[in-house]
């Protein structure tokens, strides 16, 4: 299928595989897609990296912070594939529903729909949309009209905000495709409507839309003529709609506005106050966060969580609705808005109209009759397949997120005997070019393709935690030898079931614990193992404070952090000492809520030795992220940030940043053809998750727990 995409400042349209219809959403064939000014130009800016650490100067200290950490060649390189990678553009469509994924009981095939949401309503023949950003299209209303129901949805929110009542009089300050939606809301809502915009040809068209009165920038008077058309006692409310960095606009509402009156800032405008009008008139200056309630939750539009209609009125779905519902009615017109129509093919020329001069201030896509068309492939070469070489293992990646794209894939491509058969992504476009720049043979959305396919021997699960377990399974039941990124699982349950998929299969499963694999944690191990007696080991993990919405904190998605990574650790101890854990006793920090984030675990091991793991996100970013030190039998084993090693007060370093990626990738592969028995199974990935959920249990119920995990096997 077509997808649009932006490249370094250049529009792309691309051939790329069928997007996988997921539970909690729908699989749409667009029919329509809206091209606006604003967004997406900021996304086809070849400036954009620039843009960025102009107006979010706290990324700088990020670019040093990464510099201090990885190097300046390591940063220089995540910088450039930022830069390099594709972006996927669009975010307002509208089309027909063709699958329903499960859990969605009020849509179905056949249903027309308006799609919101970047990420999701792309300018592409077909899009994946969670059911809280389809709206169901009002009975003849045509989808041309429906692609507007995300812009109709942000300039709704923002009336909403400014809470009008009928007979009111409301200054749009800003006439571009959010500011002539808005005056026309404002209209139906009763109110009387003043637009200012720097444009006479816009001003105009915002008269032929319904707007009582016009005033022009340039021919200055903006606030005398607010008071003339209001008595001399101000607007009621002044919404923002313009798109500047200067400050003027806002503070010229202030002086527009009447006594307590209401300031709604929806564009995006430069907030330097001047406090003697705000203060003076005691002004009410709210934000409008885009489409409305549920923007930016991932709870609300990724899984699926809708907002009790009795406590939260207008959610963005409902705004969409409500939006629709208006333009269905004729009291909002989008015809007369409309500069023109493009093929999707034709992308290029749309995005260059919105740099034209016209009054028209939106474009649209078409991607052909709405009628249904066979249905494109989830399968893309890449390149042709050439014959494989002796003793290569054909391998599939399956998950491009970041980790994957800047960890997994540069040593999958360089290792000799990996032929990479194929990318797995949920994002199409971003899977096809990673697919190009490693040099895989194919691209799909579809895990199914690469389990079925005999050119692939080994698939690589580099997914969201929650999806590891049910994809090592079906891979095993496929009879592909698998490498798992850590956790195995996040449950008791997906620990049993993926030991006895791999167990009735007979295949290979590794788990990815890389730390095992590191050039000075192998020294250390090697040093321990030759001194006789039980050990004392204190491990410290300085792990960063992640934000609140993070899905590695989502219990269902990431399994927390201590089973999401504190995994890591607790396998890496067990290994480090070659001992089995028996009792597990934790502590986390009072202040916690929910599933703890932050623990102290001591733990009992099959030989007397105890350790200590202390995972903290409390910590400065400035101190190291680890360090363990091993105390037995007179020796002294100390490893900081797998860079040095300090045995018996002797110090030596790590010759480069080395974490172990590509040592364990090549002892996966040396399983796979048979030259050498794995290191990491699936019974340490079992134990690991285990532990990781014992801990847990421990610190909540106060007292030590038995870990017992091989009868979780």
């Amino acid at each position: 299928m077509k997808q649009v995409f932006s490249q370094r400042g250049q529009i792309t349209v691309e051939e790329v595989p069928l997007p996988s219809c997921r539970p909690g959403g729908v699989l749409v064939r667009t029919a329509w897609s809206l091209l606006s000014a604003g967004t997406e130009r900021a996304d086809v800016s070849g400036q954009r990296m620039l843009d960025r650490l102009r107006r979010q100067p706290e990324a700088i200290g990020k670019v040093w912070e990464q510099v201090r950490r990885s190097g300046l060649t390591q940063t220089a390189s995540l910088i450039r594939d930022k830069l390099e990678r594709p972006i996927a553009l669009g975010y307002s469509s509208s089309g027909v529903v063709v699958e329903v994924g499960a859990s969605v009981p009020d849509l179905k095939i056949g249903d027309p729909v308006a799609c919101g949401g970047t990420g999701h309503a792309y300018h592409a023949e077909y899009v994946f949309a969670p059911r809280n950003l389809a709206a169901r299209v009002p009975n003849g209303l045509p989808l041309r009209d429906a692609a507007f129901a995300t812009l109709g949805a942000i300039a709704l929110q923002g009336v909403r905000r400014a809470r009008v009542q009928i007979g009111e009089t409301v200054v749009v300050i800003g006439l571009g495709l959010i500011g002539l939606i808005t005056v026309q809301i404002l209209r139906a809502a009763g109110a009387r409507v003043l637009g200012i915009d720097t444009r006479e040809d816009r001003a105009a068209l915002a008269v032929q839309l319904g707007v009582d009165r016009t005033l022009l920038a340039a021919d200055g008077g903006l606030v005398a003529g607010v008071a003339a058309e209001t008595g001399g006692h101000g607007a009621d409310a002044v919404l923002l709609t313009a798109a500047t960095p200067s400050s003027d606009p806002v503070n010229q509402a202030f002086e527009m506005a009447r006594e307590r009156a209401r300031v709604v800032i929806v564009g995006d405008v430069g907030l330097e106050l001047s406090r003697s009008s705000f203060y003076r008139k005691e002004l009410d200056l709210l934000i409008s966060r885009s489409t409305g309630p549920g923007r930016y939750d991932p709870a609300y539009e990724e899984q699926g969580l809708d907002y009790p209609l009795g406590y939260v009125r207008w959610t963005e779905r409902r705004n969409m609705e409500a939006f629709l519902r208006l333009l269905s009615t004729g009291a909002v017109r989008v015809a007369e808005l409309i500069g023109g129509e493009y093929a999707v093919e034709d992308a290029t020329e749309g995005y260059r109209a919105l740099d034209g001069s016209g009054p028209r201030v939106a474009f649209l896509l078409r991607y052909g009759a709405e009628s249904a068309p066979p249905p494109p492939s989830r399968i893309v070469p890449v390149r042709t397949a050439a014959s494989p070489k002796p003793g290569t293992v054909g391998v599939a990646l399956i998950g491009a997120g970041e980790f994957a794209r800047q960890t997994l894939l540069p040593v999958l491509a360089r290792h000799p005997a990996v032929r990479l058969r194929a990318i797995v992504g949920g994002n199409s476009g971003s899977s096809l070019h990673h697919a190009r720049r490693f040099g895989a043979e194919l691209c799909t959305t579809d895990p199914r393709a690469v389990f079925e396919d005999e050119a692939v021997e080994a698939v690589v699960i580099a997914t969201r935690h929650d999806s590891h377990a049910a994809l090592a399974v079906d891979a095993a039941r496929h009879g592909k030898a698998i490498f798992v990124e850590k956790p195995l699982a996040l449950t008791l349950e997906e620990c049993r079931a993926v030991s006895k998929a791999v167990a009735e299969s007979g295949v290979l499963l590794a788990v990815g614990f890389n730390r095992r694999f590191a050039p000075l944690m192998r020294r250390a191990r090697e040093a321990l193992a030759a001194s006789a007696g039980p050990a004392m080991a204190t491990y410290r993990i300085n792990a960063h404070a992640l934000p609140s919405h993070h899905w590695l904190l989502n219990p269902a998605e990431g399994g927390g952090r201590i089973v999401g990574e504190g995994c890591h650790f607790l396998d890496l101890l067990c290994w480090l000492l070659g001992e089995e854990p028996e009792t597990v006793a934790a502590m986390a920090p009072g202040t916690q809520n929910g599933a703890a984030q932050e623990l102290s675990v001591l733990i009992r091991f099959s030989r007397g030795s105890v350790g200590t793991i202390l995972y903290t996100a409390s910590g400065h970013p400035a101190l190291p992220k680890e360090r363990i030190e091993v105390f037995k039998s007179g020796r002294a084993v100390v490893v900081d940030d797998l860079r040095t090693l300090t045995l018996d007060g002797n110090t030596s370093r790590a010759k480069s940043d080395e974490k172990g990626y590509a040592g364990e990738i090549a002892s996966f592969i040396r399983a796979v053809r048979g030259e050498a028995p794995l290191e990491v199974t699936v019974q340490d990935g079992v134990r690991a998750t285990v532990m990781a959920l014992r801990a847990i249990e421990s610190a909540m119920a106060g007292i030590p727990v038995a870990v017992n995990w091989t009868s979780c096997q």
